[in-house]
């Protein structure tokens, strides 16, 4: 279990582990990171899966799992959170994608489908 302080620590831990993993993508095929459990002020995270799949040196699809999400309000509960990124651009500084599907249930809305980017 991850909390408070190390919330962060564990944050900072997998964008490290992203980046170095960048500069050595030419060896590897994919990367897969696992955390029970992380949480932070107000928000925690239960069976959070990470996996990047190499395309090329600086190209990944990305996959984020988590089987729940407590989320400060007015965003709530969700679950069977998935965000899928079929081709992230990953930077020794920067993680960024333009065609994200991003999938789950809250208990406000429903279920949902959305098509999303991050940087």
């Amino acid at each position: 279990m991850v909390t408070g302080r190390y919330a962060h620590t564990a944050g900072l831990l997998t964008v490290i582990l992203l980046a170095g993993v960048a500069l050595t993508a030419d060896a590897l095929e994919s990367v897969s990171l696992r955390l029970g459990h992380v949480a932070g002020p107000g928000w925690s995270v239960d069976e959070l899966d990470t996996r990047l799949i190499w395309r090329d040196a600086q190209r990944a699809a990305l996959q984020l799992t988590a089987a729940r999400a407590r989320l400060p309000e007015p965003l709530g509960s969700i679950a069977g959170l998935q965000l899928d990124c079929p081709d992230a651009l990953i930077a020794a500084d920067e993680i960024a994608c333009s065609g994200a599907l991003l999938e789950f249930t809250s208990e406000r809305v429903g279920a949902q489908r959305v098509r999303t980017g991050f940087r």
